[in-house]
């Protein structure tokens, strides 16, 4: 028997065996028996997945995974349409501290995520308002970019390996977004055999639509290849127009993944969004040169992949 819809109070909890449920949204997390195509909106941490939730109530047949270890073979198998999500590196980092640092504030008590002055991120972590404001908090920032990562693979390619990349070998991997590079493979790379080089190398050859650069193309194969993500979304875009790009190609799959309500999207669409993150400066000022060169090589693959500038604008 397949397991029931989860209660809205569900909405934004993760873990590897549970993909993101309340309201309408379906709950298939592994195979029970249905073999029903989906449109299944793989969330990536700092990169809209909140509001991008929201609007996938106007989906029948969907699926909104985790952002760590939600994706599994089943999303193939059964040819779901795979959104993935993308954000511009040097945006990803700024906006990931800033979250970290306001978890500490909201939850001062949670371990692991930095907020006690014994764990190992404390000193990099943001402690003003709006963030990066003082050249003292700026520098916080770099040093936390370049301890988090390493200088052959960032936070950020560990996080799109973890999500997209590895889920063909080991689909409930989780990277913790608490973790740094360093400390994951300190603490988990015996277990999961795996090494720094082999992660970096899997980023290498990756190809983000498995092949495939036109999403119309892919839908013409007839089956999506293993492991590839149709459709991705991507920030600073326009959050509504990704998706409704994406859900396009859902809607074009000839395995008639899902029908998509557009009336009830745009009303959607139309409710107004709230971003409980505190503000910060932009972007640009909490980088130095030394720091967008570290992201600029740490992450070079995605840069190469989604044909992103390695350069900063105002530094």
């Amino acid at each position: 028997m397949p397991p029931s819809p989860l209660p809205p109070s569900h909405l934004g909890k993760c873990n590897a065996q549970s993909p993101l449920s309340g309201f309408h949204l379906r709950y298939h997390s592994v195979p029970n028996g249905e073999h029903a195509s989906h449109c299944t909106l793989a969330r990536f941490i700092k990169a809209g997945g909140s509001s991008a939730t929201q609007l996938m109530r106007s989906v029948g047949n969907a699926d909104v995974t985790c952002e760590v270890g939600g994706l599994g073979p089943w999303h193939w198998t059964r040819h779901d349409v795979v959104i993935g999500m993308m954000r511009n590196p040097f945006d990803w980092y700024a906006s990931l501290w800033g979250y970290m640092a306001d978890m500490c504030e909201w939850w001062p008590t949670i371990r692991g995520m930095g907020c006690s002055p014994d764990e190992y991120q404390y000193r990099w972590l943001s402690r003003e308002k709006p963030r990066g404001h003082s050249a003292e908090d700026r520098k916080r920032f770099q040093a936390f970019v370049r301890g988090m990562g390493a200088p052959t693979l960032g936070l950020m390619s560990m996080h799109v390996w973890g999500n997209y990349v590895g889920v063909q070998t080991s689909p409930t991997f989780i990277v913790h977004i608490y973790e740094s590079v360093s400390r994951f493979f300190d603490l988990a790379s015996h277990a999961a055999n795996l090494t720094l080089n082999a992660v970096s190398d899997a980023l290498r050859d990756w190809q983000p639509l498995g092949g495939v650069r036109d999403v119309r193309s892919f839908m013409d194969l007839g089956a999506p290849a293993r492991g590839a993500v149709a459709c991705w979304t991507y920030l600073p875009g326009d959050e509504v127009t990704e998706l409704r790009r994406c859900l396009q190609a859902c809607e074009r799959s000839p395995f008639k993944t899902s029908g998509v309500d557009w009336n009830a999207f745009d009303e959607l669409a139309r409710l107004p969004r709230r971003n409980p993150s505190s503000p910060r400066v932009n972007t640009s000022a909490l980088y130095d040169e030394e720091t967008v060169r570290f992201v600029a090589t740490a992450d070079v693959q995605i840069f190469r992949a989604f044909g992103l500038s390695r350069e900063l604008p105002g530094v």
